[in-house]
Formats: C-alpha cells, structure tokens, sequence
C-alpha cells in the first residue's frame, strides 16, 4: 500500500455545540478508476471513527458504519463535491487531527490530512455589585441615582472580549482578566433619567467571527417623579344641590403618583384613584355637594411620589358655583329705625346674591306686581324700589323676586305702616317682617331733607332735639 501525504495541514474551525464539516476529496486520476472504501481517523484513536464501504456497490449504494464514538452524530455526504463528514453537534473533545484514507480499486491508496480546532463560546453572567446574578428587568432604581453592573464571561476559547451596549451604543470595551481566567467588565452608569427606563443595557462577549456573540441582558425599572398634574373641568360651572365631579391627572410617575385634594388648604378625604395599564398616567376623582358659598374657594390636587423625596407639584382651581338668588329685602338707611308717615318718600333696597348674575328683578306689593308709575309715586328701577309721598294707599306687604339660569329666589316680606299726619304726635311704626321680627320706633318727628347723593333719598329725625 502507498499512501500519499499532501503538503501541509489544513486547519478547520467549528463552534461547540454546532456543526463541523471535514472536506474529503475522492476524485481519482484514472477515469476508469474509483474509490472502493473510505476510512475516516482521528489520529488519537486506533480504529476508524467512520467507514463508508464502495466494494462490489455503485457509490449511491455505499453502506455507512460510524463508530460507537460517532454514532447518531456524523455523516459522511457523498452527494456534495468534494464530499463532507458532517459532525453534529461537534463538542470540545472532538478537536484533533484527522485522516481520511482513500483505498481504490486499480490505484494506489491516498490519504487526506485535516486539523479539526473546536472554538468555545464563553458563557455570559451579569452581576450587581454583591455579587448577585441580574437578568431580565432588574430594580427598580430610583431617577437620578447611579449603578454598577458587572460582566463576566468565562470557559470561552480562545479568550473573548467582554463589552456593554446601550441599545446598540457602545458604552465601555473595557475589561480586565481575573486570576481565574475570567474575563471582566464594569460598567457605572449615572445619574439614571426617565430615558432610561426599560432600556436594553447588553453585555457581549465574543471570541469568533464564526458566530454571534454571546450576550446578557438586563433592562431598567425607574422610580420616576410625576412631570405634570392637571385638574379638569376647568371652567366648567357646577350647581348648588348636584354632585359635582373633578377628576385629576398626573403623568410621567411610576409606580403611580400620590395624589391629594385640598380645598381652600385643607386636605378632603373620600376620593377614588385609577391607575392605567402603561401605568404612565394617575387619575383621582373627587366628588362633591357644593354650596353657594363654595363660589371662588380654591381646590388643588397634589401629585407627590410614593418613594422619591420631591415637592409635590400641583394645580388648582377655583370653583365657579353657580345657584338660585338669594334676596334680602331691606328698607333704605334714611329710613333705618324710623317711623314712617304720610307725604314721606320710602326706598327699599332688594339686596341680592346670585351666580349667575339675574336677569330679572320684581317687586311686589301684597300680591301686586309693581312697575314704574309716576302718577302713583312708583319708581321701580332693578334692586331699588321708591315711593314717593306716601299714603295710607301704601300700606302692605312688600318684596322681591329675581331670576337667573338657576331658578327664582324670593325675599322675606316687609310690612309698611303708614303713620296718618292727623294722628298724635307720639305714635308708633312697626316694621314687620313675614318671621314676625319687630322694630319699634317711637318719638320721632320727620323733617324733610335734601336728597342723599347716594341712594337718590335721605330722611332726618329728631330725638329730643338730636338729629338722628
């Protein structure tokens, strides 16, 4: 037997755990001649590790027998050019040089060296700064803070680079080799921003272009601070007697922002919070009764963070209650504790409180409605109500209505007395009111005066020579 030993030693490179192909070239130099039995060696081990056997058969038909060692895990393929043992999955132990012998049927046998490298994907681990294995989504931390994360890669052959990314942003590609062999990196990354939440933070080791490189993976969770809080309707008008609904938002938190309702700087209670699905966004509800004189008083709500040290942010608005006019019906101050008797002018004042402004003021006498009637004496001008020159005519029950978009208020009544002059001059003038409430008024003597540049009217009385 002649064997042939080509110059040289090509070398093969497979990745552990994947697929190794060894070329073997069985292309004779007679065209009547062919291979007859094809003999693979690892040169460590006596025995053939694959036989294909061509004797007496067509190659198509060529019978296959691996070793014990190579059994279920190559195979030798003849349908390719030049054929391959296909090793899979190729382990460490399998690295080595290997022979493939060719016997043939007129010629001399000739033999193929190969050498086989097995490269070792390292293994990647992430670490904190106790040690501790991180993966997946890790913290969280809170906004502003700052962290160390350690990589290390190890069992890799050859040694492999260890760097960290930031997205696909190359943040440090430095690393250094531990005693034990392993390579190691540290990366701090600073001052954590809502930017980085959930962000894919990568460690890469490579040591092959064969292959990808091997990677581990840790993504942010932040304490974020909430960036706005909003309160809504704003300029909506609520109504007195109806529940009323405020609903506060407050976004960019995470977990959930805090949030708190104040009214006119004191915290309320009973309020109902939403939190929804991205968590990005804290809703509070805050119901109500309002009353009339909750008109213009201020209610805030607060957003503070449940972790994070922070000012709470807040906003505010002041209610725009809107209810029915509430009247006061009085008599004008000339005529305040006074008696009252006939040729005097009398003004009545219809005071008045409303949200909306009215729209219309009525006077009533008894159940007369009163308008503007100079030749009665009767001047009706909105809130305000003259009579001139009274008389027993005059005598009754007075009031005010008003309307507005809310309803109709109505004022108490005020019952006018009318001192007749042919009476003594000591007399007595009642005011009553519809709850029975009396002022008295006794001694008194009216003098007419000039007209008060305030109110249109003014009277003077005389109390023991004391002008009142």
């Amino acid at each position: 037997m002649f064997s042939f030993f080509p110059a040289g030693r090509p070398e093969f490179l497979a990745v552990s755990g994947e697929m190794a192909a060894l070329p073997c070239n069985i292309s004779t130099p007679l065209a009547d001649d062919a291979a007859s039995l094809i003999l693979w060696y690892r040169e460590d081990l006596p025995n053939p590790i694959y036989t294909l056997d061509i004797r007496k058969v067509a190659l198509k038909k060529a019978r296959h027998f691996p070793s014990s060692e190579m059994e279920g895990r190559a195979y030798f393929d003849i349908s390719v050019h030049p054929p391959l043992l296909k090793i899979f999955p190729i382990r460490k132990s399998d690295q080595g040089d290997y022979k493939c012998r060719v016997d043939l049927r007129r010629s001399r046998t000739f033999i193929h060296y190969i050498r086989l490298k097995i490269l070792v994907p390292p293994k990647v681990v992430i670490m904190d700064e106790h040690g501790q294995t991180m993966q997946d989504v890790i913290g969280p931390y809170d906004e502003g803070s700052s962290i160390s994360l350690f990589c290390e890669a190890s069992d890799g052959e050859p040694q492999p680079s260890a760097t960290w990314w930031k997205g696909n942003i190359l943040i440090d590609d430095t690393y250094n080799i531990t005693p034990q062999e392993v390579v190691r990196n540290e990366v701090i990354l600073t001052d954590l921003q809502r930017s980085d939440l959930l962000v894919e933070i990568t460690c890469q080791a490579s040591n092959t272009n064969l292959t990808k490189p091997r990677i581990g993976v840790v993504m942010l969770d932040l304490n974020l601070r909430p960036l706005e809080v909003k309160v809504m309707p704003r300029r909506r008008p609520v109504s007195v007697g109806w529940i009323a609904q405020l609903t506060c938002e407050a976004r960019g938190a995470r977990p959930q922002a805090v949030l708190t309702w104040w009214r006119e700087g004191k915290e309320v209670e009973g309020t109902t919070e939403t939190v929804l699905e991205d968590g990005n966004l804290t809703m509070s509800t805050y119901a109500f009764t309002p009353r009339s004189d909750d008109n213009g008083k201020s209610v805030t709500c607060k957003a503070s963070h449940s972790t994070l040290e922070m000012e709470p942010i807040s906003d505010t608005i002041n209610l725009n209650v809107h209810y029915a006019p509430q009247l006061r019906l009085a008599l004008g101050t000339s005529n305040q504790h006074s008696a009252i008797k006939e040729g005097n002018d009398v003004y009545f004042e219809c005071n008045i409180k409303a949200n909306p402004p009215v729209t219309e003021v009525t006077w009533y006498s008894d159940d007369e409605q009163l308008a503007t009637n100079l030749s009665r004496g009767i001047l009706v001008n909105n809130q305000s109500l003259i009579l001139q020159k009274v008389g027993r005519e005059n005598r009754g029950m007075y009031r005010c209505q008003a309307t507005n978009s809310e309803g109709e208020g109505e004022s108490d009544v005020v019952k006018l007395d009318i001192q007749e002059l042919s009476d003594e001059k000591n007399y007595t003038s009642e005011v009553e009111s519809e709850s029975k409430d009396y002022v008295e008024i006794q001694n008194h003597e009216f003098i007419d005066s000039d007209k008060d540049e305030n109110d249109g009217l003014s009277f003077e009385s005389t109390d023991e020579g004391k002008t009142i």
